[in-house]
């Protein structure tokens, strides 16, 4: 009987001194596995917002593109209809001028279709001209465009692999606590400071496409205004030149009859 007593008391005791042990062990790993379920709950909720971030400027690049191209459509018709009305001024012009010429020999006319020829080549040299320059007011835009997506994409791909990183912590280094802490306390701080200069670099890029785009108009206005011009001016002088296609003629009849006799 005191055998047992004996044994059930030294059982007592065993078991008293086991039990804080084990309930320290038990607390670190719980706490343990608490410190590495926040790790991996903040990692989760980065890469979260990453993508979420990467996704909002993927929205906005669906927006920047569809309205450019609107733009150029708006302007490439604004071009050919104001060239057009330009066109249609100097057929006038030359019209009324070559039916107040006297004379309709062969050399009037010849002279009068080598300038609307020249007139005509300048307007579709003005157009080509006119279109390059709205061209590369536009690349200029879908270059900054194409960098805000490439880098959204790269963005959402970086999202992908800090998870895939996340899970490989845990998942190469089992019992080894202290690396599996350090480990994901890396995967953190990358995508931590990946998210932060994400959002920081995608709202400038989207502040200054939203300006690109505001100002594209009166960009464009002057690529359109500076050929115009030039066209107008051009053509002026083409027109005056018609005005004297009858005086050149006779004077070149007189010159052409002189050295014939």
């Amino acid at each position: 009987m005191r055998i047992c007593l004996i044994f059930l008391f030294a059982v007592g005791v065993c078991f008293t001194l086991a039990t804080p042990t084990e309930e320290h062990s038990l607390i670190r790993q719980r706490r343990q596995v608490e410190v590495f379920g926040n790790i991996r709950k903040l990692i989760e909720d980065l890469i979260t917002n990453l993508r979420a971030a990467a996704n909002d400027a993927l929205e906005a690049v669906k927006t920047f593109e569809y309205g450019l191209v609107e733009q150029a459509k708006l302007v490439r018709e604004k071009i050919i209809e104001d060239l057009q009305k330009l066109s249609d001024r100097v057929t006038q012009t030359i019209q009324g001028v070559v039916d107040k010429i006297t004379g309709s020999g062969a050399a009037v006319k010849e002279c009068v279709d080598s300038h609307r020829n020249d007139a005509a080549a300048l307007f579709n040299d003005t157009l080509a001209k006119t279109m390059d320059c709205a061209d590369e007011r536009i690349a200029e835009i879908s270059i900054q465009i194409q960098n805000l997506k490439n880098y959204s994409e790269e963005a959402l791909a970086f999202a992908d692999t800090a998870l895939i990183d996340m899970q490989k912590c845990i998942n190469d280094n089992p019992g080894k606590i202290f690396d599996v802490g350090a480990c994901l306390g890396s995967v953190a701080f990358k995508t931590e400071a990946r998210g932060a200069v994400f959002v920081a670099q995608s709202a400038i890029s989207i502040a200054r496409l939203n300006l690109a785009l505001a100002i594209v108009p009166a960009a464009l206005e002057v690529c359109v205004g500076t050929h115009l011009v030039s066209a107008g001016l051009v053509t002026t002088k083409i027109v005056m030149e018609i005005g004297s296609c009858s005086a050149s003629s006779v004077f070149n009849n007189i010159i052409g009859n002189t050295v014939n006799y």
